[in-house]
């Protein structure tokens, strides 16, 4: 932390409960690594309000959508957000251990793609949970 400011999920979780601001009440999604992967996972850290929810919507776009409990392991940005059902969207491959998913190339310089129909598709089931969510 330098002059008070902290980056990424840990710094807006900060900065929310120091504003009191009600993100308890929020769906909190998070969309990482959009373009490489075939099938789309609904991350979730236990608390799984949101991930059960939002599933039919983006299976009725991307029939391939899976949901992955990552219990107590941080390898995502709604981790911070766990006790408030947080989830993250993410496309994947399958591993070779069965039930297991990798993404590849991420985080290297080349990590700049962007497929603009998985990003539409997803959009689509994120929208209807939303008016779902929101009574319309």
């Amino acid at each position: 932390m330098k002059n008070g400011a902290w980056l990424g999920s840990s710094g807006l979780k900060l900065i929310g409960d120091r504003r009191k601001y009600p993100y308890q009440d929020a769906a909190i999604i998070a969309l990482d690594c959009i373009s490489r992967g075939k099938l789309p996972l609904v991350v979730h850290h236990g608390r799984d309000r949101v991930a059960r929810a939002i599933l039919p919507h983006l299976q009725k776009h991307l029939p391939a959508a899976r949901i992955m409990n990552m219990r107590w392991v941080p390898l995502s940005d709604n981790y911070v957000f766990r006790r408030n059902h947080a989830i993250d969207i993410s496309f994947a491959d399958p591993s070779l251990i069965p039930g297991g998913y990798y993404i590849s190339r991420i985080h290297v310089p080349e990590d700049k793609e962007i497929s603009a129909e998985k990003m539409e598709l997803l959009l689509s089931g994120i929208k209807e949970y939303l008016l779902v969510v929101a009574g319309t």
